[in-house]
């Protein structure tokens, strides 16, 4: 008679035993699920991070770009501050040096076309047919200071024959 009850009480706890591992395994899904969803909110965050740590980049680069760019917008400036307009007296104009940097460097000519550009281009001296004065090398551009008289040479004729 103890029998059926001992053996009901054995089932019992098999099924207490079965319903805990199920509940278990219940509680295990459950946690590799939020564990899956846990890992991708990470992927997803370390990729946003990668994103940012790319664009960090990008505005340090342009952030150094833009300081060249300011560094040599101020040399320019300080260099434009040391020339100043000339007129030659055929109403040409050029660059030269303020006189109070005349001793710093050898009196010269900057072309006007050029340095307006941002450039600074010393004149050098040219001449041509009927002409002595500066050029600019590099935009060709020429300033008369001289003209120049040719003398016609007359040679002596050559017999025909």
């Amino acid at each position: 008679m103890f029998e059926w009850f001992s053996t009901a009480v054995a089932s019992a706890n098999a099924a207490k035993e079965i319903s805990k591992s199920l509940i278990t395994l219940r509680d295990e899904e459950m946690i590799r699920s939020r564990v899956f969803d846990l890992t991708n909110s990470l992927m997803e965050l370390q990729q946003q991070m990668m994103q940012a740590q790319v664009e960090q980049m990008e505005l340090v680069r342009r952030v150094a770009e833009l300081e060249q760019a300011l560094q040599a917008a101020a040399q320019s400036s300080d260099v434009r501050q040391r020339y100043e307009l000339h007129k030659f007296p055929n109403g040409s104009f050029a660059y030269t040096l303020k006189s109070e940097f005349k001793d710093q460097e050898p009196e010269h000519y900057a072309c006007s076309n050029c340095f307006e550009k941002g450039e600074r281009v010393t004149l050098q001296r040219a001449g041509g047919t009927g002409w002595k004065g500066l050029r600019c090398p590099r935009c060709e551009k020429p300033i008369v200071l001289e003209h120049v008289q040719l003398k016609r040479v007359s040679r002596p004729r050559q017999p025909l024959w």
